[in-house]
């Protein structure tokens, strides 16, 4: 019987654990997606050696064809789950015009779970180790591929084994792969059953309801974002947000065939049975490459007793996918911001309507909330949902004046009774970000959300966001990147990573992606938009102008107006563009239109001095667009100008002239 040998390298203070495709900074996991875990493999496998970028393309994406801007985009985030800066790269170094290079020293171990392990070390030395190191036995350069352990030629470098040395070394393998065996064997009997394949994304289905009551419909979904909120603490496994999943609330979705949709591993479904004061759930973990069942199972709870409903599923799935957790992710994971039943049911209904995006579930969601908050005070959960839906409906179903205190006073309140709030964090980075203009608390908000929750793709959107705003584009597109990575589905976050790019001035790539956030759903008016956008900043007007209509027709407002007029008058149309201007002006006496689009327009018309005279307007409102005005290409005609400088500087964008 031969037993798998485990290959496991380490380079500074991580550990890569090939084998179990785990990346260890000492005792606590890394977490990287799948091609992100093939690049770092990869380069190490070839380190201190060049790797080309097409090797490493066809390696990390065999027989598929896709753009560079996907190694990029990997390479971005190893970075950054590497702790590199953009200014210090210890471990990866970018080599122009070819590829990259691992620059760590490397050992590799093998055959870890024995006592015996051989080492691969960067003083090409290999040593035999029990408890204390027994001696030099060999040698190799680290780096070589295609060669042997312990059976390379006289030219490779390795000291030839003497009979006596490699009986007792077999001898030793052969007692630790005993000892091994023995040990497994004896705890099988008391471990949950193991899927056969690594199980590295998750998606919880919106759980579907027997009851026909609409107002008991947010059972279902509640229960599904509860869920998603813990399970999304856990670092190990990437959770598709509820903006993924929602769409499936309202149809009769095949399982395996979401997961596929959803690009996940596994998917989480079940049916909830409510009768007078108890409440039946059944629920199945499946596999989606086979559609096997990995667990299943029914809970029968009182009706007040969610919580313990929610702790048992969570720990099960857990046990299900044999993560191990630590201590943190632990104590996240069984957490309970509330021991009121009756409030925790009204932040369930919060949720619920805060996610229908109309001004309808606003009013509903926000009445909730505040019921929650009646009941328990110390509710810092439902702060953050109050925060959340004040935030997003800001400008569309309530003043932008009016929501931005609201938002930031709920935030606030929800981190003082509780700093571990992802949510909050991110709410609070976005008013610091998009109102305030206080760049470095926003930075430090976004940051600490991600700390506390890698996954919750929002806070890595509005990061990018932020990012974008200062021309940061390279961190930006890594951001955007992560979030597409954890909400491939959703056409807000593709969008945003287009963003990145095209206020890069990135047009090609940004062009492909907003491509792919159409596809996703041709009815997002602003993939639309951006896309055309992009078309007319490359002088393809046929395209934009096609892009453009699409766009109004599904949404006629004055952000997509304000840059087709800059397009009109690139390609030579400048009476379209007089005309958009003239009708913002007419709305603006009625103050249905934001002075920054009537600046906007008159700047592409190269009118500077009316256009710099709307754009002071625009800044005594504090209108939140104003944060782009470094990137925009909109305005590069008037970035010399003195008062553009002035604005800029007061935005924040600019140093002050006396610092």
């Amino acid at each position: 019987m031969s037993v798998p040998v485990r290959q496991v390298y380490e380079f500074g203070p991580f550990r890569l654990d090939v084998t179990r495709r785990l990346l260890l900074k000492g005792d606590v996991s890394v977490p990287l997606t799948s091609k992100v875990f093939d690049t770092l493999q990869a380069l190490i496998e070839n380190s201190g050696e060049i790797l080309e970028k097409d090797s490493l393309l066809d390696r990390i994406w065999p027989d598929t064809t896709v753009e560079e801007k996907n190694l990029t985009i990997a390479i971005s985030a190893l970075r950054k789950a590497l702790g590199e800066t953009p200014s210090q790269h210890q471990f990866i170094v970018t080599v122009p015009g070819r590829g990259y290079k691992f620059v760590a020293t490397v050992r590799e171990l093998i055959s870890e779970d024995a006592d015996l392990i051989v080492e691969k070390r960067t003083t090409e030395q290999i040593i035999l180790e029990e408890d204390e190191p027994q001696g030099t036995l060999g040698e190799v350069p680290v780096g070589e591929k295609g060669r042997q352990l312990l059976t390379a030629g006289p030219r490779s470098g390795w000291h030839r084994f003497t009979s006596r040395k490699l009986i007792i070394a077999f001898g030793l393998v052969l007692i630790t792969t005993a000892a091994v065996l023995y040990f497994q064997l004896s705890r099988r009997s008391s471990q949950p059953p193991q899927p056969s394949s690594m199980i590295g994304s998750l998606a919880v289905l919106p759980f579907k309801s027997l009851e026909t009551d609409v107002e008991d419909k947010y059972l279902g979904l509640g229960i599904t974002d509860a869920l998603i909120t813990r399970l999304s603490n856990i670092n190990q496994v990437i959770v598709r947000p509820t903006t993924a999943v929602r769409k499936y609330d309202e149809t009769e979705q095949d399982p395996v065939s979401a997961g596929r949709e959803l690009k996940v591993d596994s998917v989480l479904e079940g049916n909830i049975q409510q009768s007078a004061d108890r409440v039946r759930v059944t629920v199945q973990l499946i596999r989606i490459s086979d559609g096997k069942p990995l667990w299943g199972e029914t809970f029968d709870e009182p009706l007040n007793g969610m919580f313990a409903l929610e702790d048992s599923i969570s720990r099960r799935v857990v046990e299900a996918l044999t993560l191990k957790l630590t201590s943190q992710e632990r104590e996240r994971l069984a957490k309970h911001y509330t021991e009121n039943a009756q409030a925790y049911q009204l932040y369930l209904k919060g949720r619920y309507y805060s996610s229908s995006w109309t001004l309808e579930g606003f009013r509903k969601a926000v009445g909730y909330f505040n019921d929650a908050i009646a009941l328990d005070p110390t509710y810092a959960l439902a702060y953050a949902g109050l925060a959340d839906a004040y935030y997003r409906n800001s400008t569309v179903h309530i003043p932008l004046q009016e929501a931005v205190p609201k938002a930031r006073a709920a935030a606030m309140q929800a981190l003082r009774l509780d700093d571990t709030l992802a949510e909050a964090h991110t709410s609070l980075g976005a008013i610091k970000f998009r109102y305030d203009w206080d760049w470095a608390g926003a930075e430090s908000e976004f940051k600490r959300a991600i700390e506390l929750n890698q996954n919750y793709s929002t806070a890595h959107q509005w990061y990018s966001e932020y990012l974008t705003a200062l021309g940061r584009t390279d961190e930006a597109v890594a951001e955007g990147g992560r979030a597409e990575q954890i909400d491939p589905i959703t056409p807000e976050v593709g969008w945003d990573l287009g963003l990145a790019l095209f206020f890069g001035r990135r047009y090609d790539a940004a062009i492909e992606q907003f491509k792919k956030s159409v596809d996703l759903n041709p009815n997002f008016w602003l993939s639309h938009s951006f896309l055309a956008w992009s078309y007319g900043e490359k002088g393809e007007f046929d395209q934009a102008f096609a892009e453009y209509q699409k766009a109004l027709a599904l949404d006629d407002n004055d952000d997509t107006r304000s840059h087709l007029a800059s397009i009109y008058v690139k390609a030579g149309k400048r009476n379209e563009a007089q005309k958009i201007l003239n009708e913002m002006i007419q709305r603006s006496k009625r103050k249905e239109v934001s002075p920054f689009y009537v600046a906007v327009v008159y700047i592409a018309l190269g009118d500077k001095e009316h256009g710099i005279e709307w754009l002071k307007r625009a800044y005594e409102e504090r209108a939140e667009l104003l944060v782009f005005l470094k990137v925009a290409p909109i305005f590069d005609s008037v970035r010399s100008d003195p008062r553009f400088i002035q604005i800029m500087q007061g935005v924040g964008l600019l140093p002050q002239a006396n610092q």
